[in-house]
This record gives C-alpha cells, sequence and structure tokens, in this order.
C-alpha cells in the first residue's frame, strides 16, 4: 500500500518533465553519466518520473517524506547545466598526459583502498604548474574509482579577525557541500537577508558539529576523492577539518598549492600542517621540466632538430612558466613544420614577454 497520496504541483511537475526530457530513452546511460544518490538507479529514476502519471504509484508515494525529495530533485535538475559543461570540457578538452598526471592518478588509485588515514596527496607547483588542469584529468581518469569532488579553498577560509573565525567555520562546511553535492538540511541553515530577497544559505554557527557529522557520514559510504585547489587559504580549521575527515572516513584528499603558500601554511600552522603530513602518502613537486613531457605538446615533425629544440622549451619553461609557457609555444608554433632553432627561440622568448604582459616585441 502507498504511505501517501502525494502528487506534483504544477511547479514541481514542470521540473519532472524536464527531467524526463534530460534522462531522454536512455536512463541507464543518463544515469551512469550524472547519477547520484538523489535519482538512484535507473529503476529508481524511473519510478520518480511515474509521478507524472496521474494513475501511477511513483516513488514519492513509497518514502515518508516526498517534500524532500522533490527538493533533491529540484536540485538536481538546476544543477544538471554544471554538470554538462564539466562533463564536455572533461570529454573534449585533450589534456596532455604528462608524467606528473600520470603519476598522480597511479598515486589515487594506490591510496583507494588504504585502511589507515594515510591517504593525502599534495601537489605542489608554481604558477603555470598545471595545477587546475591536473582536476578535468583525473575526472576523467578516474572516472570508475572514485567519485569525485571540486572544492575550491577561498580567501573567506583565512579569517582575519576572531569573529570571522567563526564565520569561516560556516563558508568552509557550506562550500565543502557544495563540492561534494551534500544537501543541508533547512534546520541547519540561517536566513540571509539582502537583494530583496531572504534566503536560507547560510550554516548556523551552532550547527556546525552536526554538519561536520553529516559530511563524515557522506564520506563514509563510497570512495570519494576530494580534489582541493587554491590550497594557499588552508588555515587551522579546514586544517583540522580534512585531517579529521581522513580520520574518519574514507576520503583520499588532494590539495594544491605553490611553494610559497605551502611554506607559509607550515609557518603559520604548524601544528596542523605538520598533522596533514604525517597523513600524506606523496608529495609530487613540479620543479624541473623534461623533454618528454614537452615534447607531448608538439607534432613528430614540427621541429628541423627535435631534440634540440624540445631541450631549448623544457630548460626555459623549467626556469619561468612551466607548463603554460609551453602551451603558448605549441600555439605560436602550431603552423610551423621544420622550425630552426632560431625560430624556437623566438617563440620562447615571445612567450615569455607575453606572460610577463610586455606588448611591444624586439624587432624581427
Amino acid at each position: 500500500m502507498p504511505k501517501n497520496n502525494w502528487k506534483p504541483n504544477p511547479e514541481q511537475r514542470l521540473v519532472l518533465l524536464k527531467l524526463k526530457a534530460e534522462s531522454g530513452d536512455n536512463q541507464n546511460e543518463f544515469v551512469r553519466d550524472f547519477g547520484n544518490e538523489t535519482i538512484g538507479t535507473p529503476s529508481k529514476l524511473s519510478q520518480i518520473l511515474d509521478a507524472l502519471d496521474e494513475d501511477a504509484t511513483s516513488y514519492f508515494n513509497k518514502i515518508n517524506d516526498p517534500e524532500t525529495l522533490m527538493a533533491d530533485v529540484t536540485e538536481f535538475v538546476d544543477d544538471l547545466p554544471r554538470q554538462k559543461r564539466e562533463k564536455f570540457s572533461v570529454v573534449e578538452t585533450v589534456i596532455k598526459p604528462i608524467s606528473y598526471f600520470v603519476g598522480a592518478a597511479k598515486m589515487a588509485r594506490a591510496l583507494k583502498n588504504v585502511k589507515t588515514a594515510e591517504r593525502c596527496f599534495q601537489y605542489i607547483g608554481p604558477t603555470g604548474a598545471s595545477k587546475s588542469t591536473l582536476f578535468p584529468y583525473l575526472q576523467k581518469e578516474l572516472k570508475n574509482d572514485f567519485t569525485m569532488g571540486l572544492v575550491n579553498c577561498r580567501d573567506s577560509w583565512r579569517p582575519s579577525s576572531r569573529d570571522m573565525r567563526q564565520r569561516a567555520k560556516t563558508v568552509v562546511l557550506k562550500d565543502i557541500c557544495d563540492g561534494l553535492k551534500i544537501r543541508i538540511p533547512e534546520e541547519y541553515r540561517q536566513t540571509r537577508h539582502g537583494s530583496g530577497t531572504d534566503t536560507k544559505d547560510q550554516i548556523k554557527l551552532d550547527s556546525v558539529p552536526a554538519v561536520e557529522d553529516m559530511i563524515v557520514d557522506f564520506l563514509q559510504k563510497r570512495p570519494y576523492l576530494i580534489f582541493l585547489e587554491e590550497g594557499r587559504f588552508l588555515r587551522t580549521y579546514a586544517l583540522n577539518l580534512f585531517i579529521d575527515l581522513l580520520n574518519r572516513s574514507k576520503l583520499v584528499l588532494f590539495i594544491t598549492n605553490t611553494p610559497i603558500a605551502d611554506k607559509n601554511m607550515h609557518a603559520y600552522c604548524p601544528d596542523e600542517a605538520d598533522q596533514l603530513d604525517r597523513r600524506t602518502r606523496a608529495v609530487i613537486k613540479i620543479t624541473v621540466i623534461n623533454s618528454e613531457d614537452a615534447g607531448l605538446f608538439f607534432e613528430a615533425d614540427q621541429f628541423e632538430d627535435r631534440d634540440a629544440a624540445l631541450d631549448i622549451i623544457a630548460r626555459s619553461a623549467s626556469e619561468f612558466g612551466h607548463f603554460s609557457l609551453i602551451n603558448r609555444v605549441a600555439k605560436r608554433l602550431a603552423k610551423s613544420t621544420g622550425a630552426t632553432l632560431v625560430e624556437v627561440e623566438r617563440a620562447v622568448e615571445k612567450s615569455v614577454l607575453e606572460m610577463n604582459r610586455i606588448k611591444k616585441f624586439a624587432p624581427r
């Protein structure tokens, strides 16, 4: 017997119609590409969409709280455009399998079944070391190994006063929940006033422990990899939280950082940084770029003397710009075949000047 007689109102019906249109005829493929715990399996999705049939018993009729599920479905449908953009970028963008990326993917798989808390991995490199490109690469390579979440640290994680420290806790937790697509229950939220509307999108300070436990519970149920971008904003609370998550869940944690920011983190939060280091299984530091990695960006017939040309490019990139410099050089030489060493040096020089935002080039 159904538990209730729930039927969608006109607004909810439009959401369900959009979900039906998005899922199309191949619901197995749709669930594989975009599914989460809200729509579950193809069978659950089909039963959710049964709510569009006036005479059918849908999944909503079989549960105690259909309105909460409908709110989750609405969030899922609203988030679909972003998910599609991410999927498009992962599938369509050609990301070079540089040795650092291949090593990172290998390490992630090695950490998946580690039972202890040593499941952190740090990727440290200067600006231009392709830290941001690592996430879509891992997302594509590890799609059968992990559910992945991207969490961007930001300046408000790094409070400047006691009052801001209290607020920073709620910002950190909300950003993590957004990255993991965890719905924060309404009772944990507080109303924010502004722009003529009131929205319940901030976490109440007294709800912080409950939200922390909710995240732990979420991460205990599945192999999850959090890719933590902009580690330079990590400070005491966030560091302690991720240490706790490593201790209490199955989380695999990737942190990207610059050498200076990593040094500052150890200076400002020495105890917490040391605790994180003790849970770190490996650190990849981007220093010297080798010719083999540089060669991935160029066609086989692009240079008159390939070995010498790649040596020039790799040495220049190691000194400044790293993979960003190589990308720029590759674009400049994209239409060249048999480029001479003089042409290669000129392309490197112009790319360096461009990265330094100098518009005037030396005459030919």
